[in-house]
């Protein structure tokens, strides 16, 4: 059809061109276009749009499709809806005028498709007019350098001597950057520079800033070594005198005379005292005095005695069972006391602390005779504390942290609950539950449970105890058990799939019983009975703890002749005697992780103490896991790894603790949660999630 247009046209007959202009138009417009062409169902744009500086061009395109997804030939119209900011050509050029955000839309036959342009002005070239402070310190504390100037934005660097830094926007006129020591150890000068990155944007000049000396600081006395001095002495003292703020230039008075003083640093200057000086018993005066700039001066009195120190006893006030020991990061206090050969005890002696290895211990003296010692590193170190040149020596270990959490009841009467505490993060422990009477938490073996002895509060000495299970979180409270009688001292499968405990269901007397997860398929392992008690149950059987391997179970049966270690399969068969002892009562058996020796609180009636004892699973080997006795052998438990055992204050009526030692039994119990944090009692160790 266009063929015979042109043939027309060639014929150059103007009255019948005139005609088929129209014809033209509507041919030339194809097939897309006649009244039977597919309809517009789609318009689609591209290139995706990023950001655009100010000034930038991009061509877009548009494709058009149908309903069936073929692309149509169409005309297309551009539009900008926000020309201050872009504008768009009919070919679909744009063009980046003014900061802002401008929408692109192309429309052919009443379809359209919209796109938005973030235009992005041009950053200004920043400036730089001064720091505060104007000059920094050489060898001084890290500091923050304010950088002030004009024409900053959120995205300038800071440089110090080349080097971009953490830079905090402040404002157009302020930028600040952190400098540590290193960045002024010398003195000197520090080149700053600010840059700004595109779009826009570029680099200041370099401003100086001077890094002067440090003036000399004024000086302090902390002690002397040796604090006291013994009067009439035949030969000369050596005095070392510590504190802080000295310099080469430091001197040193004694009793307003100028002496001789070795400088030995920052915190060290000696003097010698000769006889002449130690004449006579007094509080001799001592002053320290640097001059300027800076200086100043500090005075003192040294004691010069009569009685001299024959022994120092040196023991951690609060556990004082055996040699001393901490977890890396916490703390452990040691005292020193000086006594005279009369064995009285004197006061208001200072000591010097050293040790042996100091990347193993940090020492923060707290008074004339305490330290506050922490553990830096693992390992052994000799601490020592020196007074008036007589020394006492303990050797302090340091473990790491177990990495397990510790879940344990607490408190007294309705407000007994369950907390739960993670050392290894050595933050304070946190209330697990408190809507019911809670003891006896057993956690679950991957940790996120914990079944417990619930007792609905209001009830009193007449409540019915139940076993119950709470997430670690403290949500998800279910109970188990819902019998007439006392359903106690849950204990946790290692497979976790039952749970033993001891109940009076039966005959009103404590049996120990296991059930499933859901508190069914309960079954009874003992048969306690009042009168003519069975071997094996006793008048009572309580205390469930499993072996390892979940086949046995080790219990305590209450006979007429007192309580005893027992151990029976998992089905209640096959029931042994662990212990038998004269005139003592064992109870509350934990198993060790490999399953090679089960401890137990063994309570002497003749003298009234408790031990942690250890017996073989076959109940032929027994012996004294802590020869001393202790009065914190309440519910023993091991640690998962088996390195660490647990347990609390045995006397109920007594203040509650709760102790931790080594399961190799080389280092004595310690406080780990005292009294004055509510206490800790059936503590057991928790795995971490």
């Amino acid at each position: 059809m266009l063929t015979d247009i042109f043939s027309f046209r060639r014929r150059a007959w103007s009255g019948v061109w005139l005609l088929l202009i129209p014809l033209f138009t509507l041919v030339a417009c194809g097939d897309d276009q006649s009244p039977s062409a597919p309809a517009v169902a789609s318009v689609s744009i591209a290139p995706v749009l990023d950001d655009i500086p100010v000034g930038g061009t991009i061509t877009l395109s548009a494709t058009v499709k149908s309903s069936s997804g073929a692309p149509l030939n169409r005309v297309v119209q551009w539009t900008s809806d926000n020309e201050a900011v872009a504008t768009v050509s009919s070919t679909g050029v744009l063009v980046a005028r003014g900061g802002g955000v401008a929408g692109i839309r192309a429309t052919a036959d009443q379809k359209s498709s919209r796109v938005e342009v973030r235009v992005v002005p041009l950053a200004p070239v920043p400036a730089i007019t001064g720091t505060l402070p104007a000059e920094l310190i050489a060898n001084a504390t890290a500091t923050t350098l304010t950088v002030l100037g004009a024409n900053f934005t959120a995205a300038s660097v800071v440089e110090w001597n080349g080097l971009p830094r953490n830079t905090e926007f402040i404002s157009a006129t302020e930028l600040r950057v952190p400098l540590s020591i290193t960045d002024t150890r010398h003195e000197g000068t520090g080149l700053v520079r600010v840059r700004t990155p595109a779009p826009g944007g570029g680099s200041t000049g370099v401003l100086s800033v001077p890094i002067v000396p440090l003036p000399s600081p004024a000086p302090t006395i902390t002690r002397f070594t040796p604090s006291e001095i013994l009067a009439r002495t035949s030969s000369n003292v050596v005095v070392t005198i510590i504190g802080t703020g000295f310099t080469p230039a430091t001197q040193v008075y004694v009793d307003d005379q100028l002496r001789e003083v070795d400088y030995f640093g920052a915190t060290t200057l000696r003097i010698i005292l000769t006889p002449t000086d130690l004449v006579n018993p007094r509080h001799m005066k001592v002053l320290v005095q640097t001059p300027a700039p800076g200086g100043g001066a500090a005075a003192s009195t040294l004691r010069v005695y009569e009685v001299p120190v024959a022994r120092i006893d040196l023991v951690d006030p609060l556990n004082p069972f055996g040699a001393p020991w901490t977890w890396v990061g916490w703390a452990l206090e040691l005292k020193a006391t000086p006594f005279s050969a009369l064995g009285l005890e004197i006061l208001n002696r200072d000591v010097v602390w050293s040790q042996s290895t100091p990347e193993r211990l940090q020492l923060y003296p707290e008074s004339d005779n305490l330290v506050r010692v922490y553990g830096a590193q693992v390992g052994n170190a000799t601490l020592r504390a020196t007074i008036d040149q007589k020394s006492a020596e303990v050797e302090i270990t340091s473990y790491a942290v177990p990495q397990y959490d510790i879940v344990y009841s607490t408190g007294t009467g309705e407000n007994q609950h369950l907390r739960l505490w993670s050392p290894w993060l050595g933050n304070a422990p946190r209330p697990l539950l408190t809507s019911l009477i809670a003891t006896d938490p057993s956690p679950s073996p991957d940790g996120q449970w914990v079944a417990f002895t619930g007792t609905p509060k209001g009830q009193g000495p007449t409540g019915n105890p139940d076993i119950y299970v709470v997430r670690r979180d403290g949500t998800g409270l279910r109970r188990l058990t819902t019998s007439a009688g006392a359903d106690v001292m849950p204990a946790w499968s290692p497979n976790g799939q039952r749970i033993a405990y001891a109940s009076s269901r039966a005959n009103g007397t404590l049996d120990i019983w296991t059930m499933d997860l859901n508190g069914e398929d309960q079954r009874q392992l003992t048969t306690s009975r009042l009168t003519m008690p069975v071997s094996g149950s006793g008048i009572s059987a309580t205390a469930p703890a499993w072996s390892p391997d979940g086949l046995r179970l080790a219990y305590v049966v209450n006979a007429n002749f007192g309580l005893t270690l027992w151990t029976m399969a998992a089905d209640g068969t096959d029931k042994l005697p662990l212990t038998s002892p004269t005139g003592e009562t064992d109870n509350f058996p934990s198993w060790s992780p490999d399953g090679r020796y089960i401890i137990f609180m063994r309570y002497n009636q003749t003298n009234r103490s408790y031990t942690v004892q250890a017996v073989t699973p076959d109940g032929l080997t027994a012996f004294p896991f802590r020869f001393d006795p202790v009065p914190q052998a309440a519910r023993p438990s091991y640690s998962p790894d088996g390195k660490w055992i647990m347990s609390t204050t045995s006397d109920p009526n007594a203040p509650s603790n709760l102790y931790a030692m080594p399961s190799n039994g080389e280092k004595a119990q310690r406080i780990m949660i005292s009294q004055e944090l509510l206490g800790a009692r059936h503590a057991r160790w928790m795995r971490k999630p």
